[in-house]
């Protein structure tokens, strides 16, 4: 899928996304029309990338579709990952003693306090918050209510025989 910006937008320039880019591999002839598509269009990108370049905008430059690569990051970054395993891995082995020395450590809580709040505690913020996010809490609790009663409804029990079993 090959598409084209209006030059006066930001974006300005052809776009290829990787899906079109795995059609393209398959269709020499697509692949050769694009890329004649591409040269007509590649001087008008250029002027168009040349103009922002003396804007704060940012400059944009022409790739190849032979350049495109179908690699796809990571949705979560390793060292991201790694503190996470970390504060885990303290908490299985330290149960709820690890789960509060991170969350001290991250600052969360604060060394010594209760870090456990009584119905009545958590009322008494809830009615401390203004009107509009009293409403957000409150619908984004029917929206978890209405899913999780969703999903409990789509699980039932079944009983299969297996011959030689119980």
């Amino acid at each position: 899928m090959l598409l084209r910006a209006r030059p006066a937008s930001l974006v300005g320039s052809l776009l290829l996304c990787a899906s079109s880019r795995a059609l393209l591999n398959r269709s020499p002839a697509l692949v050769s029309a694009s890329r004649r598509g591409i040269s007509r269009t590649s001087s008008k990108i250029e002027a168009t990338a040349a103009s922002m370049s003396t804007s704060e905008e940012p400059t944009l430059r022409l790739v190849p579709a032979s350049e495109l690569t179908m690699a796809c990051p990571e949705a979560v970054q390793a060292k991201a990952r790694e503190q996470a395993a970390e504060i885990l891995a303290a908490v299985k082995s330290q149960g709820e003693k690890g789960l509060v020395q991170e969350a001290t450590r991250l600052g969360d809580i604060k060394e010594g306090d209760p870090y456990l709040k009584t119905k009545a505690e958590l009322e008494a913020a809830f009615h401390s918050l203004p009107k509009d996010e009293q409403a957000l809490l409150e619908r984004t609790a029917e929206r978890i209510k209405v899913f999780a009663e969703a999903q409990r409804a789509s699980v039932s029990e079944a009983e299969v025989d297996i011959p030689g079993g119980r």
